[in-house]
């Protein structure tokens, strides 16, 4: 059985454009362990609270973070996988925010 390593990782994603952070995930990759977990903390765009917002307040929300709409279609678990994390685990960690938790095998 592989020693349980950990590394984290974490980023305002949806202030990037969709390019970097594709880039993050390969950067990263490169930079943790071989065999471990990794932990992302990020805004959850599938939130019931940013899913639900006013008009008024998701657009104010857009305004000042001009990469917001590409991050709601960028799908993070998808990226991972592409630089070789498995298992994947997405749970909420309060209304707005979620951790996903990869393992490399």
């Amino acid at each position: 059985m592989a020693p349980l390593i950990w590394s984290r990782f974490s980023l305002s994603f949806m202030n990037c454009r969709a390019q970097l952070r594709s880039q993050s995930f390969k950067k990263h990759s490169g930079y943790s362990v071989q065999v471990g977990t990794d932990a992302i903390v990020d805004n959850n765009p599938k939130s019931p609270v940013i899913q639900n917002l006013p008009p008024v307040l998701f657009t104010l929300m857009k305004s000042t973070e001009p990469w917001s709409d590409d991050y709601y279609t960028f799908n993070v678990e998808t990226a991972m996988q592409s630089v070789g994390f498995e298992r994947l685990v997405t749970v909420a960690s309060d209304p707005h925010h979620r951790k996903i938790l990869g393992r490399k095998s």
